[in-house]
């Protein structure tokens, strides 16, 4: 037999069935029409046997009345009316008058209603609803019997039921027969696109502990906190809104404040687990641009039950919901995601292991791990991805606290490359040990670093080099350890920096200070002295190149335009922490946020004034004039400085002469 007969055998016993419940259908409509005509006509029967009774009694009535007239006539005369006399010795007298008749009390008129309610009517009436609970609940009661044509009084035996919830189910089976009429010719009805359901007849009310039992299971954990993230969204989103703004009026407040260029607080992210512990990296997703991550220091209690690393994941619109938490055995330093899988997330730690997160796994703990065979064996504070288009993968460049590069791929994070820097012509006489906690890389040219140290000084170099290890140049930058560096970075819209503005980097350091730099002609620009505290973080602006932000200890921050005539002095200059400093700092890609860590795990968010990231053609102009005009400057000072110097030696040698 083939598949076509068996499809046709099964259509044609479909088609009996549907015939037999039909057939039986009637058969049941057509007992119950009988029933209730048999009830009819026993009803009109009785009626006419009461009827029959009355006429048999006036029959009897009227044939006594005829078979004994005199009785009758005795009847019917009228009693003599009783005579009344005056009581004795009284002064009454007898009135003659009219005799009255009091009719009797007319019955009251009786009136018949008939009301049209349905069976939900009746049952609220008669208090079978509960109202307590939910809609869904009320509509399944079964209340069918109140519709009978009988209706007795309700027995303390009969109980409501509830019939069990309609799911629709789609069935695999049907979606995929087709009609085997169609294949012989004869037409058949257009079939529907919906899915074909059934019923679940039986639902079942689970007790509470095998509630409390699926409550464990981490599918329905995972099902739950997916689902309240993604409500806790939607209700975080009105808050970025004023509802009870008067746009017809006027708000001098706001104007003043728009006049003004300023960073605006927008809200703060805050957690009971990172409470006391200094905020130690801030980086903002490239790909994903409303997510942003954040590393936490170790806490201070040694007995504390929280891993000493802490990674998480926040979202801009929820201020106490992180997106994900991560965390590791040994506190992280620096860590960023990944520039082309934004599900991925790299770490550095303390103790020189560089750790891969993956939020598409369900875990909090690190899917990979470096080892300390090949790697870095002490602190990684610094950590910088370098595109590489040609090999098509990404590479990771990280710096331990002795001074050791690791050029890491990312398809291949067991095997990294090593460089380490050794000093020569140390003048300081100790030892020619070379500690660093920052770096950074020109855009143009990947293989020079220049890396930062905690003595104040700065060492440059080549990532790549034939001799390992490679000696390198030392600059004495700061009175104080550099507490970071950045180049100049790119500009990502319309506007084009020249070479000579991408070889521009910044310094930071614990002498209160901020210097500018050129890389290029190696040069000291600028030192911005207004300060007032350790300067922990400082931040090129990605899409303004004249404007940068740098944060200090007691939690100011400090804007800098340097198209302005005394770019000395910031364009912002305001308190955002009260009693703690601010550790790092950092820009949205779009330049309007601005978001800071401070030392008690709390990070703030700021929109910046639009003159700070609104860059013209013009303003950048200025800004490489004023950079050139600088450098020419800086050069002449330095050519006079060394010529005094060199006049001056000539003096001492001829003198000894």
């Amino acid at each position: 037999m083939s598949d076509r007969e068996a499809r046709q055998r099964a259509l044609r016993a479909k088609r009996e069935q549907l015939k037999n419940k039909k057939a039986k259908l009637n058969e049941v409509r057509e007992r119950r029409r009988n029933a209730l005509d048999k009830k009819k006509g026993a009803r009109q029967r009785a009626e006419n046997r009461t009827k029959t009774a009355h006429i048999d009694v006036d029959k009897f009535i009227k044939g006594v009345i005829d078979a004994r007239p005199e009785a009758a006539a005795s009847l019917a005369t009228e009693e003599e009316a009783p005579v009344f006399q005056a009581p004795s010795g009284s002064n009454f007298s007898l009135v003659p008058g009219n005799s009255i008749s009091i009719d009797p009390k007319a019955a009251r008129e009786m009136y018949e209603k008939s009301i049209q309610v349905t069976t939900r009517d009746v049952a609220e009436f008669m208090g079978l609803v509960d109202f307590e609970a939910t809609p869904e609940v009320q509509d399944r009661m079964n209340l069918t019997s109140l519709g009978a044509g009988e209706l007795a009084p309700w027995g303390s035996d009969q109980k409501v039921t509830i019939e069990p919830e309609v799911k629709m189910v789609e069935s695999e089976a049907a979606a995929n027969d087709e009609d085997p009429e169609a294949e012989d010719g004869v037409a058949s009805p257009k079939k529907s696109n919906l899915p074909v359901t059934k019923l679940i007849e039986h639902v079942e009310i689970i007790d509470s502990r095998s509630r409390r039992e699926i409550y464990q299971k981490d599918d329905f954990s995972n099902f739950f906190d997916r689902s309240s993230l993604l409500i806790e969204r939607c209700l975080a989103l009105n808050q970025d809104y004023n509802i009870f703004v008067d746009f017809s009026k006027e708000d001098q407040h706001n104007r003043e404040a728009e006049q003004n260029i300023d960073i605006k607080h927008k809200r703060t992210f805050a957690l009971e687990k990172t409470k006391d512990r200094p905020v130690t990296c801030l980086s903002w997703s490239k790909l994903n641009p409303q997510l942003f991550l954040t590393t936490y220091a170790s806490q201070n209690d040694a007995f504390g039950d929280s891993a000493d690393g802490l990674l998480v994941v926040w979202n801009v619109i929820l201020d106490n919901r992180p997106e994900y938490v991560f965390q590791c055995q040994s506190m992280i330093t620096v860590a960023d995601f990944h520039p082309s899988n934004p599900k991925l997330v790299l770490g550095c730690t303390l103790s020189g292991q560089i750790l891969l997160w993956d939020m598409r796994e369900n875990k909090r703990t690190p899917v990979f791990r470096s080892q300390f065979i090949s790697g870095h064996t002490q602190a990684i504070f610094a950590m910088s991805f370098i595109p590489s288009a040609a090999m098509g993968t990404e590479q990771i460049l990280t710096v331990s606290h002795d001074a050791k590069i690791c050029v890491w791929r990312d398809d291949m994070l067991s095997e990294p490359h090593e460089m380490e820097f050794k000093v020569e012509g140390d003048t300081r006489g100790a030892s020619d040990e070379l500690t660093t906690s920052c770096f950074s890389i020109p855009v143009r040219d990947t293989n020079v670093i220049i890396l930062g140290s905690d003595t104040g000084r700065l060492f440059s170099g080549l990532v790549y080099s034939d001799q390992n290890p490679q000696p390198c140049n030392e600059v004495k930058a700061h009175a104080g350890p550099i507490t970071n560096l950045e180049f100049h970075p790119p500009n990502t819209g319309k506007l084009r920096l020249n070479p000579d503005t991408l070889q521009l980097f910044l310094t930071s350091s614990f002498d209160w200070t901020v210097k500018l730099w050129d890389n290029k002609n190696q040069l000291e620009l600028h030192c911005f002295d207004t300060l007032q505290d350790y300067v922990h973080d400082v931040r090129w602006s990605p899409v303004h190149p004249a404007v940068f932000a740098c944060a200090d200890g007691l939690g100011r921050v400090s804007i800098f335009n340097m198209v302005n005539k005394d770019y000395g002095q910031p364009v912002v200059d305001k308190i955002i922490t009260e009693g703690c400093g601010i550790c790092r700092l950092s820009w949205s890609y779009d330049g309007k946020q601005l978001l800071f860590g401070d030392a008690d795990g709390n990070m703030h968010l700021f929109e910046v004034a639009e003159e700070l990231y609104n860059c013209t053609e013009e303003d950048l102009q200025e800004f490489q004039a004023q950079m050139l005009k600088l450098g020419k400057a800086t050069r002449l000072h330095k050519e006079e400085e060394e010529a005094k110097q060199a006049v001056q030696q000539n003096v001492r040698n001829s003198r000894r002469g």
